[in-house]
């Protein structure tokens, strides 16, 4: 297991990450308090299915020397599939961009150079070129292996988990779910809007609805001002992610 990682964003908080059996995981409390949910345990409990107990470093206090005393407290991790899971369910309006933080940036940037640049990265010179020597090392290795994927194989830790449920994710998300090189989130929804498969809205046509490909939901919230707003998502099965990935490959 390597060593807790935490990783911070003024919008968002703290997120404290881990690797286990070499699967990046979660606190699940960060993430579910990320995304606006009042009682976080609850949310992990009825939307989660792959959560481990684990023992988290928790600084509880000072000793006289000011020294940090840590306590090992056992807490819920969570793994990508279910980070998706309490983001689709989530009805905070600004989920959305948490999605963005953690799925374009953290997640990409620990899979290419495994590690999330951090003020004690940078502040410590000696770290940095420790850091950069294994970058290079790591870099040269996936490049390797890269040249050995097929690029239409559907791959990344969460696809078998989507692709073998019942439950559905965003649209959005699919690109990330194949993970084909060059196909990102923006790419995929004018890809899909070129093909007639979603309208100028990112809402898929209703022949696409009724062959059992996408669902679209709809949610409402209140803003400040008191005003109900109403926030639409698309939502595809598992089928619908094996007709996206046929249609990039036409």
């Amino acid at each position: 297991m390597e060593s807790l990682r935490i990783f911070k964003d003024e919008r968002f908080g703290e997120i404290r990450w881990l690797k286990i059996n070499n699967k990046d995981y979660a606190v699940g409390g960060d993430i579910a308090k990320a995304l606006g949910y009042k009682n976080p345990r609850d949310a992990i409990l009825r939307h989660c299915k792959g959560v481990v107990k684990h023992d988290i470093g928790v600084v509880t206090g000072k000793r006289r020397d000011g020294t940090e005393v840590i306590q090992n407290i056992e807490m819920s991790v969570i793994p990508e599939g279910d980070i998706y899971r309490l983001a689709a369910k989530s009805e905070l309006p600004g989920a959305e961009k948490f999605e963005s933080w953690i799925f374009d940036e953290v997640l990409p940037s620990i899979r290419k150079t495994g590690m999330y640049a951090t003020d004690e990265l940078l502040d410590n010179p000696d770290l940095l070129i420790a850091a950069a020597t294994k970058l290079k090392e790591e870099r040269k290795a996936r490049l390797e292996a890269e040249n050995k994927v097929k690029l239409l194989e559907p791959k990344g830790q969460f696809y078998d988990d989507v692709a073998g449920s019942k439950d559905s994710i965003e649209v959005g998300h699919v690109a990330k779910v194949l993970a084909i090189r060059g196909m990102g989130r923006n790419n995929l929804f004018s890809l899909l809007r070129e093909k007639k498969v979603l309208d100028k809205n990112n809402i898929p046509y209703q022949q696409f609805v009724d062959l059992g490909y996408f669902r679209v939901l709809e949610q409402k919230y209140t803003v400040p001002s008191g005003e109900t707003k109403i926030n639409i998502k698309t939502m595809v099965f598992q089928k619908g992610i094996e007709f996206i990935r046929r249609k990039i490959g036409e």
